[in-house]
């Protein structure tokens, strides 16, 4: 999708409207799914506004649910501005940034979040535990049905096969396959 350019509300029509009439093509009676970091963001976007017959199940990986510290100092980056993508602008930490407006999650979803951060240095890292772009604390969002923690990067979390055994369990079950306790939703 072209992120370069639209707003998060332009890009989840853009995004879940192209994703829906390949499932409309398919002839499809349930729809899932499996989004990472931004795309987690479309479709609660898309959610927020429209209704979607025969969702089942979304499993977002490393979304910036309570907005992006990345984004924040990437914006204040003054004189980049004007080159930052139109969306960046919108994933801030503030309370009108458009995640934090977005509420709670009103269909079965689970996250995972990555926390492994193979780059340290770089300036902008998000404060606490983190996959790298996006803290651990940004993924969580109110309603979700389970969450989980794995030892995963930001931008090679969706090749992980322990993330894509979790992705298939819980489109599955609803839940994410663990040996610990349950996750207690917020």
């Amino acid at each position: 999708y072209p992120s370069l350019t639209h707003s998060i509300p332009e890009l989840a029509d853009i995004a879940v409207q192209e994703g829906l009439a390949g499932c409309a093509a398919l002839q499809l009676q349930q729809v899932f799914f499996v989004t990472h970091s931004l795309g987690g963001i479309l479709v609660r976007q898309y959610l927020a506004r429209h209704e979607i017959p025969g969702l089942r199940r979304v499993v977002m990986l490393g979304p910036p649910n309570q907005g992006s510290q990345m984004a924040d100092y990437v914006a204040s980056l003054g004189l980049l501005q004007p080159l930052l993508p139109a969306a960046v602008a919108e994933l801030g930490t503030s309370e009108q940034s458009v995640p934090r407006q977005l509420g709670r999650a009103g269909f079965q979803l689970g996250v995972i979040a990555g926390t492994v951060n193979y780059l340290p240095f770089l300036p902008g890292q998000p404060v606490g535990l983190s996959d790298g772009t996006v803290a651990v604390s940004e993924t969580i969002v109110p309603g979700m049905t389970d969450f989980l923690e794995l030892p995963v990067g930001h931008s090679l979390m969706m090749w992980d096969d322990e993330v894509l055994e979790q992705v298939v369990f819980f489109l599955q079950h609803g839940i994410f396959r663990r040996h610990s306790p349950p996750f207690s939703a917020p």
